[in-house]
């Protein structure tokens, strides 16, 4: 079975970054998110971070940075 970490453009309703697990892991959605980044639970469970946010931003690219880095290291974490 493989274990995943999925980054990709967000379902075109949430306009944002999604980040998926595959097979979701236990505790997945326990991770807080923040700068406007919340989880989708209806349908699929994934993290989005808002375009909105991220260019909203003073620092778009490190926020972006670090929100991909936190998901990828939970999910990670999480799968070891």
């Amino acid at each position: 079975m493989q274990n995943d970490v999925s980054i990709t453009p967000a379902i075109a309703t949430s306009d944002g970054f999604n980040v998926t697990a595959y097979p979701e892991p236990a505790d997945w959605t326990k991770l807080e998110l923040k700068n406007g980044a919340y989880w989708h639970r209806d349908g699929w469970v994934g993290a989005i971070l808002p375009y909105a946010e991220s260019i909203g931003s003073d620092q778009p690219y490190s926020l972006l940075l670090v929100y991909l880095q936190q998901l990828r290291l939970h999910g990670a974490d999480l799968m070891a």
